[in-house]
């Protein structure tokens, strides 16, 4: 996991949230 304060990263970590559920 990057420490990104983007969209990308955000998007990156909803990704896997999603994911993982």
């Amino acid at each position: 996991m990057r420490p990104m304060g983007s969209s990308e990263g955000t998007m990156s970590v909803f990704a896997k949230q999603l994911k993982k559920r």
